[in-house]
């Protein structure tokens, strides 16, 4: 297939396909309650037909987030502006200088990063409807949270379009959960920052629990609109299990090399 053919065989993802792909959802309901955490996602253009994954948090999930940035500026040999402020600072101190003096990076950074704003400070109320339609028109809408559905959506979107792709896939760059689960990981940012400081830190991303919480609304309303979606989630989950837990020609490598070979990461769904 030529490249112009599939360029334009994604852009016409933005549209509702003739054929099963992810179905729209007219409404949310931003009452309804919700007791899971995760990161959203959809990469592209904010205004074009093909919109893809793009990392989003909740609130809590962005302070993990900031705790993860703040380990990696204190690693050997890493060259970053921020290294140096880092080094210097204890937690809390880094995470105050932070909201004075970068508040792109502890502000709400996911919205402004999704809604193309140069400053995170901008965010405000105005803005929650304009991230309605936002996720409402993106095409593969992924809730980290909610991984293995929004892949599994995914597949099922792409179907009409590339039949034969499979979406089962290998956990790599994430956090061990079998070590400590992510409430366990906020106590200690809790301790360490205090309450005062914790209680600011999540008040300035309101706004992006917000957009995690919109964006898995409207995953679960794609979810249902997805015939048999608790079969074909089964189906695939037992596919992605298969892949995980056999051979693989890296690893085969590496022990004939004698290099460890790291194991695959526990990750902990939802019930």
């Amino acid at each position: 297939m030529a490249r112009s053919d599939v360029d334009d065989q994604i852009a016409g993802l933005g549209r509702p396909p003739p054929t099963p792909g992810v179905m729209s959802c007219p409404t949310t309901v931003p009452g309804q309650p919700i007791s899971a955490r995760g990161d959203i996602s959809a990469r592209g253009d904010a205004h074009g037909g093909s919109r893809w994954f793009h990392q989003g948090s909740s609130s809590e999930l962005c302070l993990q987030k900031l705790k993860n940035y703040d380990s990696f500026l204190r690693k050997p040999r890493v060259d970053d502006p921020l290294t140096e402020v880092a080094k210097a600072m204890d937690l809390a101190g880094f995470f105050s200088f932070l909201l004075d003096h970068h508040p792109e990076y502890a502000c709400n950074p996911q919205m402004g990063l999704l809604l193309h704003l140069g400053h995170s400070r901008m965010i405000g109320p105005d803005h929650i409807e304009e991230v309605r339609v936002l996720l409402h028109d993106i095409s593969l809408l992924g809730v980290v949270d909610a991984f293995d559905e929004s892949i599994m959506i995914a597949e099922y979107a792409l179907h009409p379009y590339f039949p034969r792709l499979r979406l089962h896939y290998c956990p790599q760059n994430v956090i061990n959960s079998q070590q400590m689960t992510l409430d366990q990981r906020l106590q200690v940012i809790r301790s360490r920052c205090g309450e005062q400081l914790y209680a600011r830190l999540l008040e300035a991303n309101q706004f992006d629990l917000t957009l995690w919480r919109e964006a898995l609304l409207n995953l679960r309303c794609r979810l249902q609109d997805r015939p048999e979606h608790e079969h074909w989630l089964e189906e695939f989950r037992h596919r992605t299990a298969c892949y995980q837990g056999g051979p693989r020609l890296r690893d085969r490598v590496f022990q004939l090399m004698k290099i460890p070979v790291q194991r695959t990461p526990y990750i902990q769904r939802n019930s």
